[in-house]
């Protein structure tokens, strides 16, 4: 089975039967024609979350994570390593201008890497408001009393006190309301 091409649903059935009576992702794997034991296991673990996306989007922020703990780790080491005056005189000028860049190069990485999650946590609430919006608007529904209330509490006094003048013109009352005065 060459790599890459997905298990098909008897694969994965017959390999799962293999793994419950084995235990063995290996064996699993040799039931199924299979050459690498970890394309069975990856798929036996994923039955439970086929959204492959989502299981992408976890191996990037594992390694992600990976990435950044070993960048820390070299940055710390340069620093180290150049922390002191007696430090820096050992090293040669080549390998002190190598420790700059290494230290900088890092940096610029771990703010990059920040950035990133910050795009991407702006994005997930992007699209969180954006499908609330969809519903609200696939279901055409007028708003509830709580969420007129909460906008109504949002505004301003002025444009509050425009708005109910605009509701009370509208509705051809005469009365003016009465200022609530706390």
């Amino acid at each position: 089975m060459p790599r890459g091409i997905p298990l098909t649903p008897e694969q994965l059935g017959q390999a799962a039967e293999v793994y419950a009576r084995s235990g063995s992702y290996s064996e699993a794997a040799r039931a199924i024609g299979a050459p690498d034991p970890s394309t069975v296991r990856k798929a036996l673990l994923r039955i439970g979350d086929p959204n492959r996306s989502q299981l992408h989007a976890r191996a990037i922020d594992e390694g992600l994570a990976r990435g950044r703990r070993t960048l820390d780790g070299l940055v710390r080491e340069v620093r180290t390593r150049t922390a002191t005056a007696e430090l820096r005189a050992e090293l040669t000028l080549d390998e002190l201008l190598a420790a700059a860049k290494t230290a900088s190069y890092g940096v610029a990485r771990m703010v990059d890497l920040a950035e990133l999650e910050l795009k991407r946590r702006t994005a997930r609430l992007t699209r969180r408001k954006l499908r609330a919006e969809a519903l609200a608007l696939e279901a055409r529904s007028a708003p509830g009393v709580d969420q007129v209330l909460a906008l109504l509490a949002a505004l301003p006094e002025t444009e509050l006190r425009a708005a109910l003048m605009q509701l009370r013109d509208a509705s051809g009352l005469t009365t003016s309301p009465t200022p609530h005065t706390p």
